[in-house]
């Protein structure tokens, strides 16, 4: 189950940088009051995602209690 939240929260980062990336390169210079919401709301999504990515890494070692 971790690794099934691990990397669908991977592919939709992935996918929300690209959505992001489309919108800086080829539309940065219309966007209007709405464009510039929608970037911020991906940038915000990207960040929860990155901390889901982190937090379900079932590649991580664990740590030895020594």
């Amino acid at each position: 189950m971790k690794k099934l939240i691990f990397f669908s929260a991977m592919s939709i980062a992935v996918y929300n940088i690209y959505i992001i990336a489309d919108l800086l390169i080829f539309q940065f210079t219309s966007l209007n009051d709405y464009g510039n919401g929608f970037l911020f709301g991906k940038a915000l999504l990207i960040l929860v995602l990155l901390w889901v990515i982190i937090k379900s890494n079932p590649y991580k070692k664990q740590k030895l209690i020594s």
